[in-house]
């Protein structure tokens, strides 16, 4: 029996979270290509058609796997949808409409000077029925989305990393990064208790816009390490605030993290060796049968963290430390083959303790007295963190780590935060 070429994204049974798209969707590309491809010799054709309910922060992973199938096939990769009058699929499509990820994947021109930062240069990674969008009666928002954003090294041209000139013009990217985050993030409205859901509320200052300042600063960092280091021409992004909840998803197709470190020089920070952390976590005995390229995937998850602590400039670990520190707030990061979760019931004192010692060693960062002793305590904390995650890793839905058969190359970050009060 022939086996069908088409991918349902979504059905009636089905809900797309990152969950089911890495344990379902992944698994089911893997075996039409192991099982399918040579009677069809092209992409799977994935479906949009009969669509139950999507997690918004699903749809960077969607377009970063229309990324990598285009990049492998050399084509696009056809996307079914359906507009049936008064149906659910018409409000998805006008959800989608709404975010801009037919702007994004499809073959459109877009003005560069619109709200929604994307390349002249369609980017075409899907190919669909551009005469089912649009003309739409639905109104109702269905929720208070911020729209997706695709940042690409054709508008952002990175810097070279053997470059002289590396530190001015990385300075000048994340500046341009952070004029169309700001502009995105004001399609939201703000006031301060919006900010008490997002940011350690310490850090929570009285002016709105100081607070959308350190939220831009993180995201802008994060865009740019991924268009610089990853290897990728792009990085899709998403965030937003809706009634209940912030959602932040990021996602990149370049070559991980173990390869990002492989790449870099001792000393860049200084005091700071390549591969120091993973050194440390080598020495456990992990009681798992893991292949060397798993291995290297998990310890560089800790590796990438452990670094960002060490930073002056804001980044990944100050985005964990944020969410975390948040009731029911939870950070998800998958590298190629696995994943790693921290949430507020599980690992909250570990970052409340980072998040001291990092506001100590910024404001202490040209001693190296004080540098070299915090950095001790920030690998105890780390390695701390490490053990109390691994020991929890279990087979059921709620593991903090998990390791997949089914690689999904590059490194895809999901944040969620339940808001403690409504705005």
């Amino acid at each position: 029996m022939k086996m069908n070429n088409i991918i349902y994204l979504s059905r009636e049974e089905r809900v797309l979270t990152p969950f089911t798209f890495y344990t379902e969707i992944l698994e089911e590309i893997k075996k039409y290509y192991s099982e399918a491809f040579f009677e069809y010799n092209k992409a799977p054709i994935f479906s949009f058609e009969n669509i139950s309910k999507i997690s918004p922060e699903t749809l960077p992973l969607i377009i970063s796997l229309g990324e990598y199938l285009k990049n492998y096939h050399k084509l696009p990769t056809t996307l079914l949808i359906s507009n049936s009058l008064g149906s659910r699929e018409l409000r998805f499509l006008k959800f989608l409409e709404d975010t801009g990820f037919f702007n994004i994947v499809g073959n459109r021109l877009i003005n560069p000077d619109s709200q929604l930062f994307l390349t002249e240069k369609p980017r075409n990674i899907f190919n669909y029925n551009e005469n089912l969008i649009g003309g739409f009666d639905y109104t109702k928002e269905l929720i208070d989305i911020q729209r997706l954003c695709h940042f690409t090294t054709f508008d952002f041209q990175p810097p070279k990393e053997d470059s002289e000139k590396f530190d001015t013009q990385r300075t000048l990217m994340i500046s341009d990064l952070k004029k169309v985050i700001n502009d995105n993030l004001n399609l939201i409205k703000y006031n301060k208790e919006t900010f008490k859901n997002f940011l350690i509320n310490k850090d929570v200052k009285d002016n709105v816009e100081e607070n959308k300042n350190d939220i831009s600063n993180i995201l802008s960092e994060l865009v740019a390490n991924s268009l610089i280091y990853s290897g990728n021409e792009s990085v899709n992004y998403l965030w937003y605030s809706s009634k209940f909840k912030i959602i932040l998803s990021i996602s990149d197709i370049g070559k991980g993290l173990f390869e990002s470190f492989n790449d870099k020089k001792n000393n860049e920070i200084q005091g700071y060796e390549v591969f120091e952390f993973t050194k440390t976590l080598k020495k456990i005995n992990l009681n798992l049968n893991l292949s060397n390229n798993i291995k290297n995937d998990y310890f560089s998850i800790y590796e990438s963290l452990y670094y960002s602590s060490l930073k002056f400039r804001s980044g990944l670990i100050d985005l964990i430390c944020s969410i975390v520190s948040k009731d029911k707030g939870k950070f998800r990061i998958h590298n190629n083959t696995t994943q790693v979760i921290f949430s507020n019931s599980r690992h909250f004192i570990y970052f409340e303790k980072l998040y001291i010692l990092r506001k100590k060693l910024i404001n202490n960062y040209s001693d190296e007295n004080i540098k070299r002793n915090i950095k001790i305590e920030i690998e105890e904390i780390f390695l701390d963190l490490f053990k109390i995650t691994h020991s929890k890793i279990s087979n059921d839905i709620y593991t903090p780590v998990r390791f997949f058969e089914t690689t999904f190359p590059g490194v895809h970050i999901e944040a969620e935060i339940l808001k403690t009060e409504t705005l």
